[in-house]
């Protein structure tokens, strides 16, 4: 038999082997439901383009976020069934703020695990996590695996740009009791809302100096066109508890967001 045959026919079989091996391969990756894309194609995006950058743990035992989540360690919602991740994609009617319709910069960026019950869903965008999630409910989109040294790298660089943003609105929440004016006082929810002498126009509740932080019923005092409200606290654990929002003595229905209060409270 001639020699050149022989490697001819098994340069082909090689190839038949190769071609096969790379369709496997690429089923199993779609299988998954992950990708490994590279890097630099990957937009994580700037502070302003998240929900909350939680650079502990978050825990959920019920509803949603609307929007994007980076978060440094865990995310649990194991005492819940079917939280729902960037809920806003879905464009439903009871949405507060915008439908989100780029899925360039991703929905969940996770420095630790997904910890959960009922599968967690996913309404729209990426989710960007070290390591594979099996069950997610994907509406669109993927999840994608990298490397979790990147993964904080970019937490890290979320966390400069929200420093920096917060370093510019010192001067509205570090004063002095001799420079403020208590505004209003809610007893129920243990918020005092001042005005510092240095802007007459800002309304602050500021909780410092405590480990830990409850938000509940919430009522605001009454503002002017002209006037803003921050709540600040430095605490290492906040929790968003049951609630409601009240404006005035008005209970705010924040299922119904396309009301004249809703749109005046932010803008």
């Amino acid at each position: 038999m001639n020699r050149k045959n022989v490697t001819k026919k098994t340069y082909k079989k090689y190839l038949v082997y190769l071609v096969i091996l790379s369709i496997v391969f690429s089923f199993i990756i779609n299988v998954n439901g992950y990708a490994r894309p590279e890097i630099e194609d990957i937009n994580f995006g700037s502070f302003k383009d998240y929900n909350a950058l939680i650079l502990g743990e978050h825990t959920a035992n019920s509803a949603d976020v609307e929007g994007r989540l980076a978060i440094r360690g865990n995310s649990d919602t194991s005492a819940g069934n079917n939280f729902t991740y960037a809920g806003a994609f879905s464009g439903a009617f009871n949405l507060i703020g915008e439908t989100l319709v780029d899925i360039s910069i991703p929905s969940i960026l996770l420095g630790g695990k997904m910890l959960y019950n009922g599968p967690p869903v996913v309404e729209g965008g990426n989710v960007i996590i070290s390591e594979n999630v099996e069950d997610i409910i994907f509406n669109n989109e993927e999840k994608i695996i990298i490397e979790k040294t990147i993964i904080l790298a970019e937490i890290d660089r979320l966390e400069k740009e929200a420093r920096s943003i917060m370093g510019s609105l010192e001067k509205y929440y570090q004063f002095s009791d001799e420079e403020v004016e208590v505004y209003y006082k809610d007893d129920y929810s243990g918020l005092s809302f001042v005005k510092p002498s240095t802007n007459q126009n800002v309304i602050v509740s500021k909780n410092i100096n405590n480990n830990e932080f409850t938000i509940k019923d919430v009522f605001l005092p009454e503002i002017e066109d002209n006037e803003q409200i921050i709540v600040y606290s430095n605490a290492e654990h906040i929790e968003f508890s049951k609630g409601s929002l009240f404006y005035g003595s008005a209970q705010i229905d924040t299922g119904a967001p396309n009301n004249e209060i809703m749109h005046f409270l932010s803008p």
